[in-house]
């Protein structure tokens, strides 16, 4: 059996939720400027509402039973995705990622083609030691040769 060589717990971020806060107030702005009818308009206001409490659900309040809290690597290139729930996703394939200094963004595939699940990670919401080391692994370029 092979043994985790790399762990992170992913707790909230105000970060993100300020992010996320920001992109659906603009959202909202943007659909009342529209010339639209009043209903369309309110049909429109409640799902960006709707989207809002989703996304914070997801992974700002980790109420979520999808919501990720933990991932871990092991010494054969696997990793394993530890929802809040208790449910893991073994053996899953980094398929490719998104890096930038405080975010880093993870798109894994499992072993079936309606298995992938993406992981949004903060620098605000882990260990700052393991989030740099997570982002070197993500830029190494022989991180995703096959």
């Amino acid at each position: 059996m092979a043994r985790a060589i790399f762990s992170l717990e992913i707790k909230r971020s105000r970060w993100l939720l300020c992010y996320l806060l920001v992109i659906h107030s603009l959202m909202l702005g943007t659909v009342v400027s529209l010339p639209l009818t009043f209903g369309w308009k309110i049909m429109a206001a409640v799902l960006i509402i709707v989207s809002c409490i989703y996304y914070c659900r997801q992974y700002q309040w980790l109420k979520s039973v999808n919501a990720i809290v933990k991932i871990e690597h092991d010494s054969q290139g696997k990793w394993t995705l530890h929802h809040i729930n208790g449910i893991q996703y073994s053996k899953i394939i980094l398929t490719s990622s998104y890096v930038i200094p405080n975010l880093v963004i993870l798109h894994f595939n499992g072993v079936l083609p309606w298995q992938y699940r993406s992981v949004v990670i903060v620098v605000d919401a882990v260990d700052s030691g393991l989030f740099r080391q997570l982002r070197v692994y993500c830029r190494n370029p022989k991180t995703f040769q096959r």
